[in-house]
């Protein structure tokens, strides 16, 4: 799935509710911001700039920030997981590691295309070699708040499933605020 099509499937998923609950599309990735209180609450969820790979597909991340304006450049982005618990995290983990098995090995041909490729380039490729490798291994230790955290996907399906799931815990941040805004 291009970024293109990732993003118009996050739209069909996810838009629905933030038209609902008064947010407009802002500049940027796929976007969503609302006046909350004195502040704006942001949801940015963006696509990996590496894009897609046919046999590792792709992945995307999500911000939330609460700026003062509506101008996004200059607004300091939190992912989604810094708002979330250890029980959460284990749940996203689960998941990661759900997509990461789905995903079938690269043929060998490829692979070794792809060492001889890090081979002639680095003058140490086993770094590389082993950073590219690992990106079908499953995810050992539990995630932390502050981890980098890019949700793998590898089919529709897996975009949808995430969508949903992220969602929700936007939904909950968002809910929280509102009262808060309102006290």
């Amino acid at each position: 799935m291009t970024a293109s099509e990732t993003y118009k499937l996050l739209r069909r998923v996810v838009g629905p509710w933030y038209k609902r609950n008064g947010f407009k599309l802002a500049k940027g990735y796929l976007t969503y911001q609302k006046a909350l209180g004195a502040k704006f609450f942001n949801v940015r969820w963006q696509c990996n700039s590496h894009g897609w790979e046919k046999f590792k597909g792709s992945s995307f991340a999500i911000h939330i920030d609460f700026s003062d304006g509506s101008n996004l450049d200059s607004a300091p982005l939190r992912r989604l997981t810094e708002y979330l618990g250890f029980e959460q995290l284990e749940l996203i983990r689960a998941r990661q590691n759900r997509v990461l098995a789905s995903i079938p090995p690269p043929p060998a041909d490829y692979v070794q295309s792809m060492v001889a490729g890090f081979e002639k380039t680095f003058r140490d490729p086993k770094p590389y070699i082993d950073l590219y490798l690992k990106g079908w291994a499953s995810v050992s230790r539990p995630y932390r708040r502050n981890d980098d955290i890019w949700f793998r996907y590898f089919t529709e399906a897996d975009v949808r499933a995430w969508a949903i799931m992220l969602q929700q815990h936007v939904e909950g941040i968002y809910e929280r605020n509102v009262q808060r805004s309102a006290a």
